[in-house]
């Protein structure tokens, strides 16, 4: 295949999901379009706005449609770093060495899904800045390398000053207002019915090959 036409084909790909999302979630283009650019360009993006406006169901949909290793998780006060960085090997512990165990956490994710991410305590989002922005890990004192590529959060409310979270949002560079539903139509369609399937789905490369794409505009 040549590469023009390689680039027509993901490009066609990447504008029939566009449509499959905007059908599923009826007033929420600008959702899709943003969310959209953010996964191209490895970005994080927030999804912030009231209860019951489709915020965890549009995550949902994204990380549903990538052939990724996928982490998702429901913040709340009481979360701990063993569940989002993996429990501490006790083996270790006798050879002096805190060792955590990743598998199937955070640090081995291609994209994860932070619901309620202001409601988990500042020790917890913060132990996840390194991840999100460098994209590196330390664990006992060793510099790794994670495959994060972006992160889909949900919240509906902004953390305040005393929550201690204003250098994790200030990482977070593509936030949009999730708004009530205006039609009585969209609305019964978001809260009521289940949403259209989502029949496209993207590997790794293809979302490299998107990036390339864009790179070169």
């Amino acid at each position: 295949m040549m590469l023009a036409e390689k680039k027509e084909s993901i490009v066609e790909k990447l504008e029939r999901f566009e449509l499959e999302l905007k059908a599923a979630f009826p007033e929420r283009e600008t959702v899709i379009e943003q969310s959209l650019d953010s996964l191209i360009a490895s970005e994080h993006v927030l999804f912030l706005g009231p209860p019951g406006t489709a915020k965890s169901m549009i995550a949902r949909a994204f990380s549903d449609a990538l052939d990724v290793r996928l982490w998702s998780y429901m913040f709340t006060r009481f979360t701990t770093p063993d569940e989002i960085l993996g429990p501490v090997k006790l083996s270790e512990l006798e050879n002096d060495r805190y060792i955590r165990n990743p598998k199937k956490k955070l640090p081995e994710a291609d994209v994860a899904v932070f619901e309620e991410v202001f409601k988990g305590n500042s020790a917890c989002i913060n132990a996840t800045l390194g991840i999100c922005n460098e994209r590196i890990w330390h664990n006992d004192g060793e510099e790794l390398d994670v495959p994060m590529r972006t992160a889909f959060m949900n919240s509906n409310e902004l953390p305040t000053d005393k929550d201690g979270l204003g250098a994790f949002l200030d990482r977070i560079v593509s936030r949009v207002y999730v708004g009530d539903v205006v039609s009585r139509e969209a609305f019964e369609q978001i809260m009521y019915s289940k949403p259209a399937p989502i029949e496209t789905k993207f590997s790794l490369d293809e979302l490299d090959e998107l990036m390339q794409i864009a790179d070169s505009l």
